[in-house]
């Protein structure tokens, strides 16, 4: 898999942030989970015996098994009929013609310049296009650069058996029973531990780790190791070993005797099989340049040996232009710098500052930082920064499609993971409601918009997300700032798209304060499909998507089928003040509060300028002057843009502490203000109301809207108020019983009515027998806590399990305990961890 990953570097010059991996015992080994953890690659597994979790690497084989391997001569796909078909004149292996070199250019032309270029049918465009497109859609994705140089061969060559060996005062490190020497191990303490790689392509080389460097040591006896692997070296000491242990068998001595008379590898020792295919794959690996990580030395080997066994590294003819540090006393001669930095030394810089580098024929370990991985794509806003800034429930659910995930999905597979890791948000549960309203939860400065925010930050790695909602304003002004559903700019829609890029919802479009947009002057619509519901609903609905019409999937709502009308030059105007403001939020919520009125307070610095500007912006004094006065008062948002109408200021500034005139002309106040009539309330209308809702099962809500007057005057009268909570409770409570009673007997049924046809109790099936239900309704959920009642270990808990009374869960119980005897099973107490 290390060699793997070198052709990946070679290919795209950097490394993924992911590796998906089947169960093989290779992948569980501690070099690639050390590799992964030095780059900061997150390590995944499938599912043992579920290809579908890595369905594109399997379709890709069978691609290349079907379009390349059976058009080759000598393809062993007839062996698979059965080999009494197979004469002598078809034998694939009397015909077989191609090297591994040739057969890996077949391979790698298919992959990377037919298959690319070829015209999907279900695309319509080649692969290369789509992703193209893709990434005009949704950007570049940031990455790390590396270059296969020698820091990258180096770390991609494998520990011996053990990864630390210790040193032996004047013979070396011990490496498969052959010493290997460098003059910079005689300074270590004798039997100090040190860190070897391997050469995997020279067995007469491994790399050990002195001093935070790393040296090439050769063997003292590399006469026949020069053109051998280690893994011919490996094989050959297994065959040896075997005949050992056969011999000490056969004279009844000891294994550990035999060991000590054991002579130097010779060449009659290696399999001449093995060695042709060792050969072939370096041939190989020499074409893509992925062979030895200091070539240098291995030149040097080739071309000379010392006496000794050490090998002295050629002196470079020109030294390189940058400085280098100084060396340590007594080490080897100079070798080749070889660095891999871009052009560019800024990016050099930047891109390559924590790499080891190589330097006089050995290694410079470095500690490479951990690069972070999320679990999320690191995607932006979009016109962040900008009046124009995407809302982070728009960001939510483009991320969500960018993994193409529905939001539902999204929440319950990655977000819920994601909630125990953030600080102080361990026990915040996400509850069914989370995306209604057009995710308005999301927007508005609350303290649930603030943890959206820090989940979506951690789960993404983005900082700054605030800035797509109105978290900054949460201490400047009060009020509902957000409007309870979505809203849109058809002309604005359609210019994203004929910019080939996905439109995506505005922040400035969820304000209740704006009406319409500020740059086409037309009022904002709520998007409604224009071609109606479709007759045949889909179990699931499609994949929401901001700008895009989630009954027929119209990109820019143009199933919208009403004209937008024209805005007043006072909605205009406030529509602009609040797309200044949106742009300064960063700068909103890096200023003081308290400015703000402070502001005003000198602006009404004269005798009567407070009374004065009540008066004009349709205020009331006590509360203008509880404002200025009260460090702690906040102002309504909608009475704060009056101001700056009547005033001319600017919005935006006054925010930040600062007045300066508008750039336009203010306009008149909107919404007018008129003071509310207050009406005597009759106390004796207000008790017979009580006695009678008592009675008719009205609860005090209702009364209220009847007599039209507040729930705290309808408390004054204590115990009729209390006997109409009591019942209105009752009342309640018996018809959640009922729900409660009729969703288990429904779900009951079905796993009855399946288990008497021998089918799995599955809402797949019970859709099959007429009987479905959404998943959000209850008896689906109950239906899924009985199969996991049953013993279903695959099925996770539903969302509303975790809502669910313990009084359900009893009946529930009942429910599985009868479904187990009608069944011939038993059942124990439901295993609810949160019970």
């Amino acid at each position: 898999m290390l060699f793997l990953l070198r052709d990946y570097v070679r290919r795209n010059h950097r490394l993924p942030r992911v590796l998906v991996l089947d169960n093989a015992k290779p992948y569980h080994g501690h070099e690639l989970e050390y590799f992964c953890r030095l780059f900061g690659i997150e390590l995944r597994f499938r599912s043992p015996g579920m290809p579908r979790g890595a369905a594109m690497v399997e379709r890709t084989f069978g691609s290349i098994e079907e379009e390349v391997l059976s058009e080759m001569n000598g393809n062993t796909r007839i062996m698979k009929e059965g080999t009494r078909l197979v004469t002598k004149s078809v034998d694939p292996f009397r015909r077989a013609e191609w090297t591994l070199l040739a057969a890996y250019k077949a391979v790698e032309r298919y992959l990377f310049e037919v298959r690319p270029n070829r015209v999907h049918p279900a695309l319509g465009v080649t692969p290369n296009e789509f992703e193209a497109r893709s990434k005009d859609l949704t950007g570049h994705r940031e990455f790390r650069m590396f270059t296969l140089d020698e820091n990258m061969m180096l770390m991609t060559c494998p520990h011996a058996k053990r990864a630390t060996r210790k040193v032996i005062r004047g013979r070396g490190v011990n490496v498969n029973g052959i010493y290997y020497r460098h003059v910079a191990l005689d300074r270590v303490r004798p039997k100090q531990s040190v860190e070897v790689r391997i050469e995997p392509y020279n067995a007469s080389v491994v790399y050990v780790n002195v001093g935070d460097r790393w040296v090439a040591a050769t063997g003292n006896s590399s006469r026949w190791l020069g053109q051998r692997t280690h893994y011919e070296v490996e094989f050959a000491l297994r065959d040896q070993e075997r005949i050992m242990k056969l011999n000490a068998k056969r004279d009844g001595v000891s294994v550990k005797s035999l060991k000590s008379k054991l002579t130097p590898l010779r060449p009659q020792d290696f399999d001449p099989r093995v060695a042709t295919q060792q050969v072939e794959q370096c041939v190989l690996d020499r074409v893509i340049g992925a062979t030895t990580a200091m070539p240098d030395v291995l030149t040097a080997l080739q071309e000379q040996e010392a006496a000794s066994g050490l090998i002295e590294q050629p002196t470079p003819a020109v030294e390189p232009a940058q400085p280098r540090p100084q060396l340590a006393p007594n080490s080897a001669t100079p070798a080749a710098q070889r660095t891999a930095a871009p052009a560019n030394d800024d990016v050099a810089r930047s891109t390559f500052a924590a790499r080891a580098v190589m330097l006089e024929g050995s290694f410079i370990r470095v500690d490479w930082p951990q690069a972070e991985t999320t679990p999320l794509f690191g995607m932006r806003p979009r016109c962040e920064g900008t009046g124009n800034a995407e809302s982070l429930f728009s960001y939510f659910l483009r991320v969500a499609h960018e993994h193409r995930l529905t939001p539902r999905n999204l929440v319950d597979a990655v977000l819920r993971d994601v909630i125990p890791l953030v600080p102080q948000l361990e026990a915040w549960r996400i509850g069914w409601g989370w995306d209604k309203d057009g995710g308005r939860d999301m927007l508005s400065g609350g303290r649930v918009t603030q943890k959206w925010v820090r989940v979506l930050s951690a789960a993404t790695g983005q900082a700054g997300l605030e800035a797509s909602t109105l978290i900054a304003l949460s201490g400047h002004v009060s009020g509902d700032l957000i409007a309870p559903g979505d809203r849109v700019c058809l002309q604005c829609l359609a210019e994203d798209s004929a910019r080939d890029t996905l439109p995506y919802g505005r922040l400035l479009w969820r304000l209740k304060a704006v009406t319409c947009c500020p740059v086409h002057r037309s009022r904002l619509v709520e998007p409604i499909c224009g071609r109606g519901e479709a007759p045949v609903r889909a179990h699931f609905g499609r994949v929401k998507l901001a700008g895009v019409c989630n009954q027929c999937g119209s990109i820019g709502h143009r199933c919208f089928g009403s004209p937008s009308t024209e805005a007043t030059f006072e909605e205009v105007w406030r529509a602009k003040q609040c797309q200044r403001m949106i742009g300064a939020l960063p700068q909103i919520a890096a200023a003081d509060p308290r400015e703000v009125p402070r502001c005003i307070k000198r602006h009404c610095d004269r005798p009567g300028g407070l009374t004065s500007l009540a008066l004009r912006s349709g205020a009331t004094l006590s509360v203008l002057s509880r404002w200025i006065n009260n460090p702690h008062a906040r102002l309504s948002f909608d009475q704060l843009l009056d101001i700056c109408g009547v005033e001319g200021m600017e919005l935006a500034t006054l925010l930040q502490g600062r007045l300066e005139a508008s750039q336009e002309p203010g306009g008149s106040v909107e919404p007018s203000r008129v003071r509310r009539k207050v009406a005597p309330v009759d106390h004796q209308a207000v008790k017979a109301a009580l006695e009678e809702a008592t009675k008719s099962g009205e609860s005090v809500t209702q009364v209220a809207e009847r007599l039209r007057v507040d729930i705290a005057t309808l408390a004054r009268h204590k115990s009729l108020y209390a006997q109409v909570r009591e019942a209105t409770r009752q009342k309640q409570e018996a018809a959640m019983q009922a729900r409660q009673d009729e969703a288990v007997h429904a779900a009951e049924t079905v796993a009855l009515r399946l288990a008497r046809l021998n089918r799995p109790i599955t809402h797949r099936n019970a859709r099959k027998i007429g009987i479905a239900s959404y998943p959000s309704e209850a008896p689906a959920a109950v239906l899924s806590m009985i199969r996991i009642g049953l013993g279903d270990q695959t099925l996770a808990y539903p969302p509303l399990a975790y809502r669910m009374g313990e009084p359900l869960l009893k009946k529930i119980e009942a429910a599985v305990q009868r479904i187990s005897a009608a069944t011939g099973g038993q059942q124990p107490r439901l295993p609810l961890q949160y019970r």
